[in-house]
């Protein structure tokens, strides 16, 4: 069965793809292409169909690609990151983080993904995730500190994104 995760990236940003097309791709009947094409449309993404032309996204994604990840960190943090995780879809990033060997004490690991389907938040309350909307992310690093002590980190990286992206040009 075609995931729809195999599909999308040739919709995304790529023009028009017939379905014909799609399906010689991937070997695959023509049925097979519009099942795949609901099922993203499942997922809260928007396909144009155009007769004669084919599908395409109506708003191309960032998705989360490893290497591209990798070509914008600075070299220290590529000498620090032991792992990176780039998943399609997961449980949850932070369950799946749990489940990995410790790094090292001046190392980290990093879990990404395009969609968790049991994400929870602060609290244990729910945590909704569409495909590719956020980036759902968990960072694996020994803090070396008291669970009390650990409780500020979440809001201090969080303040510390938001002034990042304002220095991006990101309102």
């Amino acid at each position: 069965m075609l995931d729809f995760t195999e599909l999308l990236p040739l919709l995304n940003h790529s023009g028009f793809r017939s379905g014909e097309e799609l399906a010689a791709h991937f070997n695959v009947t023509r049925g097979t292409i519009h099942n795949c094409i609901l099922r993203i449309e499942s997922n809260g993404i928007d396909v144009e169909r155009v007769p004669g032309k084919g599908y395409r996204l109506v708003n191309p994604l960032d998705l989360l690609v490893r290497e591209d990840i990798l070509s914008h960190l600075d070299p220290e943090s590529l000498v620090r990151m032991e792992e990176l995780h780039c998943l399609t879809q997961v449980d949850s990033t932070n369950e799946f983080a749990g489940g990995l060997p410790d790094p090292s004490d001046h190392g980290f690991t990093v879990v990404t993904a395009e969609m968790q389907s049991a994400g929870r938040g602060r609290r244990g309350r729910v945590w909704v995730s569409p495909y590719a909307a956020n980036i759902y992310l968990s960072i694996v690093w020994p803090f070396g500190r008291s669970l009390h002590e650990a409780s500020v980190v979440s809001p201090f990286l969080a303040i510390c994104l938001v002034e990042k992206f304002h220095a991006l040009g990101f309102p």
